[in-house]
């Protein structure tokens, strides 16, 4: 299984630089949103 640094250090040289609906920030939106979602669920 892939851990989340794994996947971040992967996918990052393909966000640099991407606008900001689709840079890392947007991504670190989204991370935050899924740990929420998977704490609601425990």
């Amino acid at each position: 299984m892939i851990n989340e640094k794994q996947l971040l250090d992967f996918a990052t040289p393909y966000y640099k630089g991407k606008d900001i609906m689709h840079d890392l920030w947007h991504i670190e939106l989204v991370k935050r949103a899924l740990h929420k979602i998977f704490a609601l669920g425990r």
